[in-house]
C-alpha cells in the first residue's frame, strides 16, 4: 500500500523550484511507496514561486501556517535558529504535522531546504466534489489556514521525479 505523505517545507526566499524538487524527492526516498499528497509551510513562504511551482508539478496544494500555529506543536527537532528568525522553533516539522498526522521522516536539510514527512490523514479527502476544503484529523483546513492555498488542485499520487 502506497503511504501518503504530507511533506513540511522550510525554505529561504527565492529558492529555485528544482532545488525544492530535489528535497522533496529526497524524502521519496527515505520512504518507499509513498506520494506527496501535500506542502506544507509557514505562511510568508506559501506564495514562493519555487514552491508554488513544485506543488503545480505533483498537483498538490500549498498549505500554510502561521508561526504562532507552528509554535504551539511540540516537535523532535526545534531549532534556536529558526525561533529567533520566524518566532517558531520549527517550520518543516510543525508543519508537516499539523497539516498531516505522525511524523514518519524527521527534519533534515537538503541542499539549503529544510523538509520533513507526515503522514496523510487519509480517512478525509483534502478536498470535496465541490472543491471546498474539509476536516482533516477534526480540524477544518479551511479556518486553520485562513483559506490559503497557493495551489487549488490537489490531484491524488502527485511523485517528483528522482
Amino acid at each position: 500500500m502506497t503511504m501518503q505523505l504530507v511533506v513540511g517545507i522550510g525554505v529561504r526566499s527565492g529558492t529555485s523550484a528544482a532545488t525544492i524538487r530535489h528535497a522533496v524527492a529526497d524524502v521519496l526516498r527515505a520512504q518507499p511507496n509513498s506520494m506527496v499528497v501535500l506542502l506544507a509551510t509557514v505562511d510568508r513562504r506559501a506564495g514562493e514561486p519555487g514552491l508554488v511551482a513544485v506543488a503545480h508539478e505533483l498537483g498538490v496544494a500549498v498549505v500554510s501556517f502561521t508561526p504562532q500555529q507552528l509554535a504551539a506543536v511540540e516537535v523532535p527537532n526545534p531549532s534556536q535558529h529558526t525561533l529567533r528568525a520566524l518566532g517558531t522553533p520549527s517550520v518543516a516539522e510543525a508543519a508537516a504535522m499539523l497539516a498531516g498526522s505522525e511524523l514518519v521522516t524527521p527534519k533534515r536539510l537538503v541542499d539549503g531546504v529544510v523538509v520533513a514527512a507526515a503522514r496523510s490523514v487519509e480517512s478525509e479527502p483534502l478536498l470535496g466534489r465541490d472543491r471546498r476544503l474539509r476536516v482533516i484529523g477534526g480540524v477544518l483546513l479551511g479556518e486553520v489556514l485562513g483559506g490559503r492555498l497557493a495551489h487549488r488542485s490537489c490531484h491524488r499520487g502527485g511523485r517528483v521525479p528522482l
